[in-house]
């Protein structure tokens, strides 16, 4: 299996490539929806959470993927 240390090394390469396309989404007027992302390559656009969640496991099982909500402003996670 993965140790933690490579998932979190996949799911870190996953975001950088979620921001790198970031700014192309939001001007496709992807803005709510919600990009699925495995080894930082952009699967699928999908309306809902749900949706990604499924179709993540749909293809992959339990493998690790990324779901991320296109948004222009990021929420601000307070510690």
């Amino acid at each position: 299996g993965f140790s933690s240390r490579e998932l979190i090394m996949s799911q870190a390469d996953d975001l950088a490539f979620y921001a790198e396309i970031k700014p192309d989404l939001i001007e496709k007027g992807l803005e709510g929806m919600f990009v699925l992302i495995k080894d930082a390559a952009l699967v699928d656009v999908y309306p809902s959470y749900k949706d990604a969640y499924d179709a993540a496991i749909a293809q992959f099982g339990q493998a690790q993927v990324t779901i991320k909500k296109v948004e222009l402003q990021e929420p601000v996670e307070i510690i």
